[in-house]
């Protein structure tokens, strides 16, 4: 039985698995993420952010200079290892922030920031590969070699030469990195659509209780060794996504665009091998 009906008040944390879904701030603590590891508050992330933003054009005046020594293709390593560590850590305060509760507009503009600002950065280090791979083996090895403080970045090398024939022109990959934004719209679309403007209706558990449906309880619904739970939850969800088949499907044809268009561009047989490549898997390991 599939019912519909207005929010109620939890009154215990049973609520979390029946009854209507509940509101964060319903939630006891201790089942939500403790963000402020990563940044103490929203104002500390908005210092950080207007730091790395500013800095991060520094990281243009080692173009054309990386291997004029190793000491300085090591400081351009350590700066931009220290530079993605903070980004890394901005972006994902921020996408977490939003994916608490993705109808707020403030945590949804914080992550979108900082897809913005992660771009940026992988336009401005657009140079860095090609200049690598333009380098002689040679000298790479002797860099790393005969100054110890670059061995550690033996592997990060190694990796690099393995990606060569698909790694393109400066002003290519520079044209590749501004794009990822464009190709994240679908992505971040299906996002908001199914979690913030999708609503699911409720039914009956096994106990009688009225549980609103949400993908999560889903999980556990659809296992239920009751056949009318299963029923009931199955429909209830894939009833609702039904209702926006065009517009998912839409979504899914402009991701799979987006895939076909990257692995295409660096010259890759499929996007599948595209996709597998970065962490060196073999396609029959997917087809096999």
């Amino acid at each position: 039985m599939i019912i519909f009906h207005s929010h109620s008040e939890p009154h215990s944390e049973d609520f979390l698995l029946s009854g209507m879904t509940p509101l964060r701030k319903d939630i006891p603590a201790k089942y939500q993420w403790d963000l402020e590891a990563i940044f103490s508050s929203d104002s500390l992330w908005e210092e950080t952010f207007a730091v790395v933003e500013k800095e991060m054009d520094s990281f243009a005046s080692f173009r054309g200079r990386l291997f004029s020594s190793p000491d300085v293709l090591l400081q351009f390593l350590e700066a931009e290892e220290k530079a993605s560590e903070t980004i890394g850590k901005l972006y994902s305060y921020a996408t977490m922030k939003s994916h608490e509760d993705t109808a707020l507009s403030l945590y949804q503009g914080m992550a979108d920031r900082a897809g913005t600002l992660l771009a940026a950065f992988g336009a401005v280090l657009s140079f860095f590969r090609p200049e690598v791979l333009s380098a002689p083996e040679e000298q790479v090895e002797e860099y790393l070699k005969n100054l110890p403080a670059l061995g550690k970045y033996g592997h990060y090398f190694d990796e690099l030469l393995r990606m060569k024939k698909h790694v393109l022109s400066q002003e290519e990959e520079e044209l590749l990195a501004r794009s990822y934004e464009v190709a994240r719209t679908a992505e971040n679309a299906f996002s908001l659509l199914t979690n913030a403007d999708m609503t699911f209706p409720s039914i009956l558990d096994e106990k009688g209780a009225e549980t609103e449906l949400s993908e999560e309880r889903y999980f556990l619904l659809n296992r239920s060794k009751d056949r009318r739970v299963r029923k009931d939850s199955f429909t209830g969800l894939y009833g609702t996504y039904g209702k926006y088949r065009n517009a998912l499907g839409a979504l899914y044809s402009g991701s799979i665009k987006a895939d076909l268009f990257f692995s295409k561009a660096r010259n890759y047989p499929s996007s599948l091998e595209a996709s597998l490549h970065g962490d060196n898997i073999p396609p029959e390991v997917y087809t096999s």
